[in-house]
């Protein structure tokens, strides 16, 4: 992600107000939601551990963020069942 020549293809994704830098770093906060996601879909997590996991996620540098420029797009594709709404 470093790669300069690689840029334009992480930074085009985000808001502009997404700062130089900021866009590898929301990809990797990208990658932990859909790890939970993905764990909470398998039924390998309780919604206990799901909760703690997203308190521990909101925390990290940047989560807040990236999750206010995502999260309308995350609502439409979360689909219609309630385990993804719950997530």
């Amino acid at each position: 992600m470093a790669n300069p020549d690689l840029d334009p293809a992480w930074s085009t994704v985000h808001a502009p107000s997404v700062t130089p830098g900021q866009d590898a770093q929301f990809f990797t906060l990208q990658r932990w939601l859909e790890w939970y996601r993905r764990r909470w879909r398998a039924g390998a997590i309780s919604s206990d551990q799901l909760r703690e996991n997203a308190t521990t996620f909101m925390t990290l540098d940047g989560s807040s963020a990236m999750w206010a420029l995502t999260r309308d797009n995350r609502w439409l594709q979360c689909g219609g069942d309630r385990a993804s709404r719950f997530f």
